[in-house]
């Protein structure tokens, strides 16, 4: 799922990361705890990642439960919850992998190389930050600043889907 375009998303990067974050963590007819149950009973493996240029989700299935599967995605990404305690759980989490990187040689490596290859300059949506900016960044996000994104950006748009499989 693509969302709006350079000049419309930026500023809006950690926003969309904790956003996709927090797309499994309940709905408006299910628990975080009744999501996992009712896939497990539908056998069915749904990832989810977000960042500012878009949404990407794994859902491994079969064809039995495929329809019970979409059903479910579509509850996910239409009635999400966004609860407090998970969103300063997943703010945690992304903080803690951040200090961890910073000592990290493949985090270092990787970050020298995505920001050589990515010269953007700050404020453009395609901006690296360096490992302190993304720290600063993520604790000035709030729940208030997920909620708009999903807001102002979920919803019809452009999306790419493949499916493999007996469906």
């Amino acid at each position: 799922v693509h969302f709006g375009d350079e000049k419309s998303l930026a500023g809006h990067n950690d926003a969309a990361r904790l956003g996709g974050d927090l797309l499994m963590s309940g709905t408006a007819k299910h628990t975080m705890q009744e999501l996992q149950d009712a896939l497990l009973a539908a056998k069915t493996e749904m990832n989810i990642r977000g960042n500012s240029s878009g949404l990407s989700i794994y859902l491994d299935s079969d064809h039995e439960h495929l329809g019970r599967a979409l059903r479910l995605m579509a509850e996910v990404l239409k009635e999400p919850v966004f609860p407090e305690k998970d969103f300063e759980q997943a703010k945690a989490r992304t903080l803690q992998g951040l200090e961890q990187a910073k000592t990290d040689p493949g985090s270092i490596a990787g970050l020298a190389l995505r920001r050589a290859l990515s010269p953007y300059p700050k404020g453009h949506v395609s901006y690296v930050p360096t490992i302190d900016e993304q720290i600063d960044r993520i604790n000035h996000t709030s729940l208030d600043d997920v909620k708009k994104f999903y807001h102002d950006f979920y919803g019809v748009g452009a999306a790419e889907m493949a499916l493999v499989g007996d469906f």
